[in-house]
């Protein structure tokens, strides 16, 4: 999926229209600019408010005071009109200069709720929008590495003959495309599988239910908001019944998942402090091309 396309399916076309009117205005150098790590429940910002101040100061600049830099760590609520209001007030009366969300949906909030700000994003996933002044980012991979290494790697960590579950959400787009990457990965495979969607209001204990109705022997979860809030409820109950899981956080590993797979985020928020410190220096986002973080990183129990 090509970088900086309209996604139709949002009605992104108008919400570029929107940003592309904005123009941020100048930094105030007479502070710490404040740059607001966009986070939800369970993802992998923890790990990395340190790892990005750490290279920022390795780049010469100075943390808190007068022209220096000072990170934030937001966790986003769930809920669209609720991330919307919660980033307005990160970027109102909270001062961020810089938003870095990282995740796709909490960048197309920054763009409907703050789109005067600088947005540098750090998201698994190209984001579908046309070029903006006040835009650019590290794009993380959407697919688990290479498919010969990955079917090499699923082969030695899970028995064969697996009949998988992939639980996905139908309403986030970039949760489909994931759980597209996984069904092309399972049917080259030769492995049996079936898609379960789901959404915000359903139960999770009825979701282990259903796995176990479909006499799924692993479950694949595709990373997405609900997953992202409440994976760790959805865990303990398909681990009731000793069902090998496969997760997309680091955080899952302890939770309970045989293996999880997904972006290495810690090379990639270094990579994104490049831009960051440019932006700091006056460059404007829109001037810096985005760039892809092709790493990835594995974990087992």
């Amino acid at each position: 999926m090509p970088p900086f396309q309209v996604n139709p399916l949002r009605g992104d076309s108008s919400l570029a229209a929107k940003a592309k009117s904005w123009t941020p205005a100048p930094l105030d150098r007479t502070r710490a600019t404040i740059i607001a790590l966009l986070d939800r429940e369970q993802g992998p910002g923890s790990a990395l408010e340190e790892v990005l101040i750490k290279v920022l100061r390795s780049k010469g600049l100075k943390q808190d005071g007068k022209a220096g830099f000072t990170v934030r760590r937001y966790v986003l609520p769930a809920g669209s009109a609720e991330t919307n209001e919660r980033i307005a007030a990160i970027a109102g009366a909270e001062n961020a200069d810089i938003l870095v969300p990282l995740d796709l949906s909490a960048l197309y909030a920054c763009l409907e709720a703050a789109p005067g700000k600088r947005i540098l994003y750090c998201t698994s996933g190209a984001p579908l929008l046309p070029r903006l002044p006040q835009v650019t980012g590290i794009v993380l991979p959407t697919v688990y590495g290479g498919r010969e290494d990955l079917g090499q790697f699923m082969r030695l960590v899970l028995p064969p003959g697996r009949r998988f579950a992939v639980i996905f959400e139908p309403g986030d787009w970039a949760s489909v495309e994931y759980k597209e990457h996984i069904a092309e990965f399972l049917g080259s495979e030769n492995l049996e599988f079936e898609c379960i969607g789901i959404d915000d209001s359903t139960p999770m204990m009825e979701i282990a239910d259903s796995v176990r109705n479909r006499d799924a022997t692993a479950v694949w979860l595709a990373p997405g908001q609900t997953l992202s809030r409440a994976g760790a409820e959805l865990m303990s109950y398909v681990l009731l019944s000793r069902t090998p899981i496969i997760g997309f956080a680091p955080g899952q590993s302890a939770q309970g998942a045989s293996v999880v797979l997904g972006p290495d985020w810690v090379t990639a928020i270094e990579a994104l402090a490049d831009p960051i410190t440019r932006v700091i220096r006056g460059e404007m986002p829109g001037s810096i091309h985005p760039t892809v973080s092709n790493s990835t990183i594995v974990m087992k129990k």
